[in-house]
């Protein structure tokens, strides 16, 4: 919106119009500088005028010369005497249809809750119109939430003219929109159409939330500080880890002040609490840049962003701990949701001085989080953050062991040399004497075989990690196994026409792969036997088995495999058309289990 009319808000406000019609109180609800007040202001003019015998008051409670109480206010905006008491009040509004538009409610929302609530059983034809950062809380109550504005109103509104003086155009309107989550307050104030009769909280966006701010508790402030941290989206554990202590946090009552927090609308939340599926909150980018300075003036910056990396482990591990179950698509799940998170600690490590312990955690984040980097195509990326982490190193054994592994496949992945990874994984192999460290080994020297073509080396290799061919009791590891090394060499020994061999090397693969724990390995055999029955002359087969892991790479949300199989698919289909009328079943991981 800005001085002069309101941009955008369509849909908003012919939904209040309607509510206002419908509803006997609708409380307009939003985060600071959302434009409620306005909003809710033109509606009820529209509304009020199409009333007959109407009358429209206004209260509001917030700004110059408003320091009063809920009960005072309504007085006098009934024009009554500030201490004329409820029993006026009611007296005369009495016999009156109108329409109580109370604005900028928060320094007086409990009290006038009740207030409101008596009067609502007094008058039967009272509607009222009330804006405020939360509801009030009472049964009857309709809210309207405001969100952030529409992408192309927003940039309207960025480069709207007709207010005082001029204003320069931004040289990124879409960009600045984005930046300010396209919030109309931000907006007005970054293109310069600043509102000189406006309130002094609007006078910045800090100012906006530095005044909502004083009608929460310590306690409820203390949280918000040390949730601004997070660079997204965050959930309820995340916020027990970074905002709980021993102290006047405790980590039983974070829950509560995050739900408070929401309910003030300094937390957004992506679905409502108590659905099926716990919802994920985000704070403002106001709120935000708030919160930072304050945890920057108490002096807690530090310990903040100490926090943020131990929780960056904890999803690792956890996620890393689904991934070794079999349970990939949560384990996914788990690393998208929170990757905004995982990135900054691994992104920006220099933020805070943690010493060699801190250049081994994250070495030991990069490390868990090998399935992302490998079923993503990430390995460049990947490998980049695993070499400026292994350089502070000088051990040969644990966890580094698995991060030389890791590069090296990483480095094959993103075409880069890996001979110096490879000697170093084998030689912290040997020195650790861990069984699933030397098959990890073993496994990323048979990747570099095959990438050579030498399809004999590549058999050696994977042979001597598991001799006994019963691979499926191979200790976790982070690096594909060894039944995913005799489903690669298979995919490329029928590429290369060698079809016993290939056959073969996927009996091999069913041997060491258990579908219930490793269905990333058992889709991509599956892609092996798919193109095996192609080269056979056996169409029907190999779209079963091509289809079977086209589900498994869709339903776990394997991208990588997903796009290689998809040109498989539509080839198969192409030539033998009918065969696009049958679809295997769809069972996860019983499908997988049964052999094409």
């Amino acid at each position: 919106m800005s001085q002069g009319r309101m941009v955008g808000r369509s849909a908003e406000r012919d939904r209040l119009r309607a509510l206002l019609g419908r509803e006997r109180l609708t409380t307009v609800t939003g985060p600071a500088g959302v434009g409620k007040s306005r909003l809710a202001e033109e509606a009820a003019d529209i509304v009020s005028r199409t009333w007959k015998r109407d009358r429209l008051l206004r209260a509001r409670w917030w700004g110059p010369g408003r320091e009063k109480g809920a009960l005072e206010g309504l007085c006098e905006a009934a024009g009554l005497a500030p201490e004329a008491g409820l029993e006026a009040l009611a007296r005369a509004l009495r016999n009156r249809r109108c329409l109580l538009f109370l604005d900028d409610v928060d320094p007086v929302r409990l009290p006038l809750a009740r207030l409101v609530q008596d009067l609502l059983m007094r008058l039967p034809r009272l509607k009222v119109l009330v804006t405020s950062r939360g509801p009030l809380g009472l049964g009857e109550e309709t809210i309207l939430r405001l969100g952030p504005l529409d992408a192309d109103d927003a940039r309207e509104l960025c480069t709207a003219t007709d207010g005082p003086g001029p204003v320069a155009e931004p040289a990124d309107p879409a960009a600045l929109c984005a930046a300010l989550e396209h919030n109309p307050l931000a907006l007005l104030l970054a293109s310069g159409a600043t509102r000189p009769a406006g309130p002094r909280r609007h006078t910045s966006m800090l100012a906006a939330e530095d005044a909502g701010a004083r009608f929460l508790d310590q306690g409820d402030r203390t949280v918000w500080a040390r949730l601004s941290v997070l660079p997204s989206t965050f959930d309820l554990a995340t916020a027990q880890t970074l905002a709980g202590d021993a102290g006047a946090c405790p980590p039983a009552q974070i829950p509560s002040a995050v739900a408070r927090l929401n309910l003030a609308s300094v937390v957004r939340a992506d679905r409502d609490p108590g659905a099926v599926t716990a919802p994920r909150y985000r704070l403002t980018a106001s709120a935000r840049a708030w919160g930072l300075r304050q945890l920057r003036a108490r002096g807690e910056h530090d310990e903040a962003r100490h926090r943020l990396r131990l929780r960056a482990q904890l999803i690792a591990v956890n996620a890393r701990h689904l991934w070794d179950i079999g349970q990939h698509r949560r384990a996914l799940r788990t690393v998208e949701e929170d990757w905004p998170l995982l990135s900054a600690v691994l992104e920006h490590p220099g933020e805070v001085p943690e010493g060699p312990d801190g250049d081994v955690a994250l070495l030991g984040i990069c490390v868990d989080l090998w399935f992302w980097w490998l079923t993503r195509d990430w390995a460049e990326f990947a490998l980049d953050l695993v070499r400026c982490h292994l350089t502070a190193h000088g051990r040969l054994w644990g966890m580094h062991a698995e991060a030389l592994t890791l590069a090296a496949h990483l480095a094959l992945a993103a075409g880069r040399p890996a001979r110096p990874y490879l000697d170093g994984s084998w030689r912290s192999a040997v020195v650790s004497g861990d069984g699933g460290l030397f098959a990890a080994a073993q496994v990323a020297q048979a990747e570099h075989a095959l990438g050579q073509s030498d399809w004999s080396a590549a058999r050696e290799f994977l042979r001597t990690a598991d001799p006994s061919g019963r691979g499926r009791q191979r200790l976790p590891s982070a690096a594909p196994g060894v039944g995913l090394g005799w489903a690669r060499l298979a995919l490329a020994l029928a590429g290369d026409g060698l079809l016993d061999e290939a056959a073969y090397a996927a009996d091999r693969a069913q041997q060491a792969i258990d579908p219930d724990h490793d269905p990333w390995a058992q889709a991509q055999l599956l892609h092996a036997r798919s193109v095996i029955h192609q080269r056979h002359g056996r169409p029907a087969a190999a779209w079963r088995a091509c289809l079977t892991a086209l589900e498994a790479a869709r339903h776990h949300g394997y991208e990588n495999l997903r796009t290689r199989l998809e040109p498989l698919a539509d080839d198969l289909g192409g030539d033998h058309p009918h065969l696009t009328r049958t679809r295997p079943a769809s069972r996860h991981p019983a499908e997988l289990r049964r052999r094409p």
